[in-house]
């Protein structure tokens, strides 16, 4: 017998419950970060900001942008977490050896909370709608 054969594994199928355990995750980041990209437009329609739908559009943008860094960061964390489970559990793998561990991407997650930052202080700057402006926009000049 081949020392390969002695360190092979076969992992068993049950993908039905880690697979749930990611979908949940991910459909919780993405309302997490739907929630909390819609504060900045809700504050500008309450403001009547001149400029709301450009903010409303750069708020999806930086929606999407954050939703896609967590959840990679996520799953890539899962990932990297199932696989030191069962390298611990093989016996001959040291427990405190997190050499190998996905690094978060804290540099992205700095300029979207600089990003975030601008967006909070977007309705709070620039003019607010007239009400000759409301009335051009219902078209009722």
């Amino acid at each position: 017998m081949s020392p390969a054969t002695i360190l092979a594994r076969a992992d068993s199928v049950d993908s039905t419950v880690s697979n749930l355990t990611t979908i949940l995750t991910c459909a919780g980041i993405v309302l997490g970060v739907g929630v909390v990209a819609i504060v900045p437009v809700m504050l500008a329609w309450q403001r009547r900001h001149r400029h709301s739908e450009g903010l409303a559009a750069v708020a999806v943008l930086w929606g999407l942008l954050a939703a896609i860094s967590v959840s990679a960061a996520t799953l890539e964390q899962m990932k990297y977490s199932r696989e030191h489970l069962m390298a611990i559990e093989s016996g001959y793998y040291d427990p405190n050896d997190t050499s190998d561990a996905p690094a978060l991407p804290v540099p992205a997650w700095a300029a979207l909370g600089v990003g975030y930052a601008a967006l909070l202080a977007w309705p709070f700057v620039g003019r607010k709608r007239s009400a000759a402006d409301e009335a051009r926009e219902d078209g009722k000049s």
